[in-house]
């Protein structure tokens, strides 16, 4: 009701991430037009336009506006007598912006209605269901947006302690503006402009000892953990945890298009990121020296040859003309896809192995061979 839209405004607060979902009371449009002009809040409301396209996807094969108002008068004042009190009202507190959407049911159809067939009607629906994971915001705030955008899941929960920094610009698709912001809050921010009817947690601290299983279990256990983290000693300790949960994990490791499944749903003796993390432990990892930190990461990659020969010439640089190894936008966009590609299999049963795969680009697109006139 409107008193909840009163509440969101006198609690502002910087940090703030979830949008403020409300239903507009007959009787209140005017004290609410009101309220907004007084507070200086950007209203917007394009339901209308929404409501069209809900008749378009009724009666896709009939292109008669005089059917599709006659559906749209329907469904509007079937559930109210007033345009503004149809559905919801979301109020952005990030940007003082409130913009009037469909009903949450109405508007998950609409909004997923091109992802037919590639997801059926009832994939979304067990899609819907499920619980994702996503610990480190680099690839992860990449994957946690296309996760968002195909409705992999009903809830995510998101994680890193980092704030956005200017050089992370190069591969984060954010704006000036969010410098210094948390990452954690910035992505879950973004995830609510693309869908602010699914739930979101956040762990701005990142993924840590303490609180590691309310990541996991808290309000039920996840369904999937997307692995990002920059911390070779949590990557150990969010496999032990997945393990012996039988969790599955993904991960894009941003070289070479490499991704990492491993089912310990379907697997619960396979060994850690497939056996290369053999002799390692979490706590020598975390007790590890700087300077040793690049032959824990060989041993990720199994070995040094398998890096792409960018990533190895700069290994050589960290610490003395590199602060870090590359990282690409593009590299990070590809990483996003694989990962939601492995996770909608395998949450709707269609991938059931672990493995090891490259979708390297650089061997894929080169100028070797002639692909066209190629038998």
């Amino acid at each position: 009701m409107l008193r909840v839209f009163k509440q969101a405004i006198g609690n502002a607060n910087e940090k703030a991430y979830t949008p403020v979902i409300f239903q507009l009371p007959l009787e209140g449009w005017k004290e609410f037009k009101a309220l907004c002009e007084k507070e200086k809040i950007i209203l917007l409301d394009t339901v209308e336009r929404q409501l069209r396209e809900w008749a378009k996807i009724n009666f896709p094969c009939i292109n008669d506006t005089k059917e599709h108002a006659r559906f749209i008068e329907q469904e509007v004042f079937g559930n109210s007598s007033f345009l503004p009190a149809y559905g919801n009202w979301v109020y952005y507190p990030w940007h003082r912006t409130v913009t009037h959407l469909l009903p949450k049911d109405v508007f998950f159809a609409v909004r997923t209605n091109r992802n037919r067939d590639k997801i059926t009607v009832e994939e979304q629906k067990r899609l819907r269901t499920k619980c994702i994971g996503v610990a480190g915001l680099s690839v992860g705030h990449a994957s946690a947006l296309v996760l968002a955008q195909e409705a992999l899941c009903g809830e995510m929960r998101i994680a890193d302690f980092d704030d956005i920094d200017l050089s992370n610009l190069n591969r984060l698709r954010t704006s000036l503006v969010n410098l210094g912001v948390s990452k954690a809050i910035l992505t879950a921010r973004e995830i609510a402009e693309i869908d602010p009817y699914l739930t979101v947690k956040v762990f701005p601290e990142g993924v840590t000892d303490d609180n590691i299983n309310r990541f996991f279990f808290e309000g039920g256990a996840l369904d999937l953990v997307v692995e990002e983290t920059d911390s070779f000693h949590m990557k150990i300790k969010i496999r032990e945890v997945a393990k012996a949960h039988g969790i599955s994990v993904v991960m894009d490791t941003n070289d070479r298009g490499l991704l990492d499944v491993e089912r310990f749903d379907k697997e619960p003796d396979r060994p850690l990121l497939h056996g290369l993390l053999a002799g390692f432990t979490y706590d020598s990892v975390k007790a590890a020296r700087p300077e040793d930190k690049i032959a824990i990461l060989c041993a990720f990659l199994g070995g040094e040859d398998k890096a792409s020969s960018e990533l190895r010439h700069s290994l050589k640089k960290i610490g003395t003309e590199l602060v870090s190894y590359p990282q690409l936008s593009s590299d990070i966009h590809l990483g996003a896809a694989l990962i939601a590609h492995a996770a909608r299999r395998i949450l709707l049963d269609k991938l059931y192995h672990s493995g090891r795969y490259y979708i390297d680009l650089q061997q894929l697109i080169n100028d070797e061979d002639d692909t066209v006139n190629r038998s």
